[in-house]
């Protein structure tokens, strides 16, 4: 089946999805479902820059593996040839095992000991590499890519789960406190002035706060909005030092 990725349709699609994802692994924390509140514009928009680093990080791994990959002709032809090159056949079959039960006791080990949402994380992961067995042996999906359509299905299957999975540690991050910010508006949402407000988002004109009260959400438009990193000292405080 060929495919024309130029498409618009096809990958803002595609991109649509992984959006959606990544936003419901990410307010999955929060117990509300924020399609209601935000456009399907933003959606792509707030989603590929807090994971575009892990994108990147992943295409390069998976290009890396299918570098190193042993490939059969070639291997078979290493392995006649003796000396270095029989080493580095070997070298590459004993990578790609160590890769893979690597990857293997890692999954089962965040599977056995990790919270709800994280096991959430490794099923979207079992489900991709699911995906990816069954477009690459029971169709001939991109076919016309020929020794370059495992990789792309390999990513194409993949990317979803890697979403999904990064808005779930973001959200993580949000209710632990890691890098996070404190809110002052010129709308507070509490009628007391000392209740803090945590910064978690900003979509379609709407700024998202957790109190650090009573852990509810405010939602709220504002004039101004003022960021202060949480748990930094003052800066009257920095400067007499």
């Amino acid at each position: 089946m060929k495919i024309n990725f130029m498409s618009g349709a096809i990958v803002s699609a595609y991109l649509l999805i992984c959006g959606v994802l990544y936003l419901w692994g990410f307010w999955i924390h929060f117990g509300i479902n924020i399609l209601q509140f935000v456009d399907t514009s933003d959606i792509v928009k707030a989603t590929l820059i807090p994971v575009v680093g892990a994108i990147i990080t992943f295409i390069v791994q998976a290009l890396l593996n299918e570098y190193n990959s042993p490939k059969s002709e070639q291997t078979e032809r290493f392995i006649q040839a003796g000396g270095v090159f029989k080493i580095f056949a070997y070298f590459q079959y004993a990578l790609v095992i160590l890769m893979g039960v690597g990857s293997v006791l890692l999954l089962g080990y965040v599977l056995f000991t990790g919270d709800r949402l994280e096991r959430y994380c490794i099923y979207a992961v079992g489900l991709g590499f699911v995906v990816f067995w069954m477009i690459q042996s029971k169709t001939t999906f991109l076919s016309e890519l020929n020794q370059a359509r495992g990789f792309v299905l390999f990513i194409i299957s993949l990317l979803p789960a890697l979403f999904f999975s990064h808005g779930i540690f973001d959200g993580k991050n949000v209710l632990q406190g890691v890098n996070t910010y404190l809110v002052d508006t010129n709308t507070p949402c509490s009628e007391n002035k000392n209740e803090k407000f945590r910064y978690i988002a900003n979509l379609s004109n709407k700024m998202f706060s957790l109190s650090l009260s009573d852990g509810s959400i405010c939602i709220q438009s504002y004039e101004y909005l003022r960021l202060k990193k949480e748990g930094t000292k003052p800066v009257s405080e920095e400067i007499k030092k």
